[in-house]
């Protein structure tokens, strides 16, 4: 709207997160989709849940490595919980993360660093909550 020039890769995004999905049997959308179900559900309590986009979630699960998401074949809250302890041990990685397109930088904004994780860190509370209550 102000004219500033957006420059981003929707084919190689959805290439990219196609493959991811095939790579991981499956399991990287189901998995994005689940973080992006457990941020509604945070959005009343947590101030960094209504800050994420869900752009930047695919892209935070982007970043998991593909051996994390094959730790268990189709045990699904443990594999969530396998990406969400990845993401937290990785808080201070998640500058060097990228976007699905894999060509830009998922946190080109310092400001958008502390969003992640901050998100990062509320989810695993939130999650470890839930799993316990389970």
């Amino acid at each position: 709207d102000d004219g500033t020039k957006i420059v981003n890769f929707p084919k190689l995004h959805i290439f990219n997160a196609k493959n991811k999905d095939y790579v991981t049997d499956g399991k990287f959308k189901k998995m994005v989709r689940v973080a992006k179900e457990m941020r509604s559900i945070m959005e009343c309590c947590y101030r960094s849940a209504r800050e994420i986009s869900s752009f930047e979630i695919e892209s935070l699960l982007y970043n998991v490595p593909d051996k994390v998401y094959a730790k268990y074949s189709h045990y699904y809250a443990f594999i969530f919980n396998e990406v969400v302890s990845y993401l937290y041990s990785n808080l201070h990685n998640v500058k060097y993360f990228n976007e699905v397109n894999d060509i830009k930088p998922l946190c080109l904004d310092p400001s958008r660093e502390k969003v992640l994780q901050s998100f990062i860190s509320d989810l695993k509370k939130f999650y470890e909550y839930d799993l316990t209550e389970a």
